[in-house]
């Protein structure tokens, strides 16, 4: 198994594929919500860091930034 892998470009998808596109070749994902107050929803990949098409030893840690909708004052408490 190669030592290291390319990193993916996930902007743009959901949180389950991304976890399963970063996790299929190895790679660790931890994501940093922009939404202060998100509805409960899966959220959207915004950004990434590395970038897309950069080398990385397997299992580094991709960081995502994930967007949610917000959520609308006095709706669903």
């Amino acid at each position: 198994m190669a030592e290291r892998v390319v990193v993916p470009d996930v902007r743009g998808l959901f949180v389950g594929p991304c976890l399963r596109a970063v996790g299929d070749i190895g790679l660790h994902m931890q994501m940093a919500v922009l939404t202060e107050n998100p509805m409960p929803v899966e959220g959207l990949v915004t950004d990434q860091s590395p970038p897309p098409g950069t080398k990385v030893r397997r299992s580094s840690t991709l960081t995502v930034k994930v967007w949610h909708p917000p959520r609308r004052p006095g709706v669903g408490r």
